[in-house]
């Protein structure tokens, strides 16, 4: 049976964002919410392929724009930084469990900055489960990361200047986490696996780091998607 799909708006901040709700025929199911990479939106295409397999497992799934992306308020320059997708996730956090369809516990999902994002509110939100992929521990401006952006993506050098927006370091934040499924390609040449590996060192047990031999930091190898989507639904299933 299909999920029902309802569209949320919601205010992070004075800002009003927007995201996609995925309710499986499910009592009361637990939420994932899931916060997309630096330039990209809730259209990823592997939160919508997770929302589906979670569905199919009595998972609520919340996909949506941050702050500046997408369908979302904000002019991306002005609004991006760690700080604010963080406001962002805890604000659709606050939104959707307040509803009446949905139950209390709560599992978070982020790629790459997205991933930071979901290890900075984890603690807060009292995240059963976190699962993230490709995810940096920490940036500044001369960071290798930063650089590689710039010269990756087209309009970068526009989007977030000298970087100082996007300066962070969770080392902190995930000492304090557990139940952690970490995803990184072995050959991510924008967030280096070191990235997976420290953030693997310092969380607490349960935890488990799934490395794909030759992948890249979109994860671009279709056998690599069907993997993430499958051990992430699992996860979280465990978890609940």
């Amino acid at each position: 049976m299909e999920n029902t799909v309802v569209s949320v708006r919601f205010l992070s901040g004075d800002l009003r964002l927007t995201g996609t709700l995925h309710l499986p025929h499910a009592k009361k199911p637990p939420l994932i919410i899931g916060s997309h990479g630096l330039f990209s939106n809730a259209a990823s295409a592997k939160q919508i392929a997770l929302a589906e397999e979670c569905g199919k497992h009595g998972m609520a799934f919340f996909r949506f724009d941050h702050r500046g992306c997408g369908q979302s308020e904000g002019k991306f320059k002005d609004v991006t930084s760690l700080a604010g997708r963080r406001e962002d996730i805890i604000a659709a956090a606050k939104t959707i469990l307040a509803g009446d369809d949905i139950g209390t516990r709560i599992g978070l999902f982020g790629s790459s900055f997205g991933g930071a994002v979901c290890l900075s509110a984890a603690k807060e939100l009292n995240a059963q489960a976190i699962v993230t992929v490709a995810a940096p521990i920490a940036l500044n401006p001369s960071s290798e990361v930063i650089e590689i952006i710039k010269q990756t993506e087209p309009d970068a050098q526009q989007l977030i200047g000298d970087g100082k927006k996007l300066t962070f370091d969770i080392s902190d934040n995930v000492r304090e986490i557990s139940n952690l499924l970490l995803f990184h390609g072995d050959e991510d040449k924008i967030v280096p696996p070191f990235h997976a590996l420290e953030i693997y060192r310092l969380a607490n047990m349960p935890k488990r780091l799934i490395m794909f031999s030759g992948g890249d930091h979109p994860v671009s190898q279709p056998e690599d998607q069907k993997r993430l989507i499958t051990e992430a639904s699992l996860w979280f299933k465990g978890a609940f």
